[in-house]
């Protein structure tokens, strides 16, 4: 019982990477699909907020988008909401990382590195344990083999893990994203 409970949190993990590896070459494929002149407008829009500090400030949607998911996760509808979430993440980080490497080349590259992986790494942690949990309520309700005490414990257990989730998505926003967005201005002289 162990061992199918264990394959099948692999397989849905091979999933959701493989939904978050389809993003990305999404947003790459868009991103060089699109045309010059709008190709300029992303990469202007992104060195604008770089020129105002506000790097990272503009990440204070996954702190709500988290709180949205795990609320959501309850019911059906969250499991969904969440893959659409993991894709979108990888879309934008194809997107920012075309629009790096065409403008600044290898330097681009790097930058866009550091700005994913300092401005969305702990939030896309979050996202797969959330989708994870998600997946397990969403077990839990179709599952008709469940006795009353069981279904409660693993309620229980999903929230506990949801309090964690929202606890270290809190202090993302509040402690780690403003150091990065100190790191990240620090390493700006990339992309200048």
């Amino acid at each position: 019982m162990n061992r199918t409970s264990t394959s099948r949190n692999k397989l849905l993990l091979f999933f959701v990477i493989l939904i978050f590896i389809i993003g990305i070459f999404s947003g790459v494929v868009y991103y060089f699909k699109i045309d010059k002149e709008l190709k300029d407008l992303v990469f202007d829009n992104f060195l604008s907020l770089l020129n105002d500090k506000n790097v990272l400030n503009i990440n204070f949607y996954h702190l709500m988008l988290i709180l949205f998911l795990s609320f959501t996760s309850f019911i059906l509808i969250g499991f969904f909401i969440s893959f659409f979430a993991l894709f979108y993440e990888g879309f934008s980080i194809g997107v920012i990382l075309s629009a790096f490497a065409k403008e600044k080349m290898l330097r681009g590259i790097i930058y866009g590195f550091i700005y994913i992986l300092s401005s969305k790494l702990v939030f896309i942690f979050l996202l797969l344990i959330l989708i994870i949990i998600s997946f397990k309520l969403f077990k839990l309700v179709i599952n008709r083999r469940n006795n009353r005490e069981t279904y409660y414990l693993n309620i229980y257990y999903c929230l506990k893990w949801i309090i964690v989730i929202l606890i270290i998505a809190v202090f993302n926003e509040l402690v780690l994203i403003p150091l990065f967005n100190k790191i990240c201005c620090y390493f700006a002289f990339l992309i200048n």
